[in-house]
């Protein structure tokens, strides 16, 4: 699991976990037994291939009128090419003036 807001947690600002329902309760329960300080991270517990990754965001808080930093590492090679358009779209839609979107990309056969 990626332990990012975890290492680079900084006053201020507010790192949104997404991630499957069901790897997101492993990785908290993992977390929270090590007692490592969750300031600053705000866990968003959704299912990408669902869809309305706009809604669950709105819901956990995100301002699509804050600067964010959108990070895709390891993750579009496992997800359906429409999920992958749904992700930028919302993230395109949720982009204040500012804002990047960091992804690893990988090909693999058809």
């Amino acid at each position: 699991y990626d332990g990012r807001a975890l290492r680079f947690a900084t006053p201020g600002v507010t790192f949104f976990e997404v991630d499957h329902p069901n790897t997101q309760a492993d990785k908290r329960a993992r977390v929270e037994a090590l007692g490592a300080a969750l300031d600053g991270v705000t866990f968003v517990a959704h299912d990408l291939a669902a869809g309305a990754l706009d809604e669950a965001l709105a819901g956990a808080g995100h301002s699509a009128t804050a600067p964010t930093l959108f990070i895709a590492e390891g993750l579009l090679r496992y997800l359906p090419e429409a999920t992958i358009h749904e992700l930028f779209s919302v993230a395109r839609a949720r982009s204040a003036p500012g804002s990047v979107f960091a992804l690893t990309f990988s090909t693999r056969e058809p």
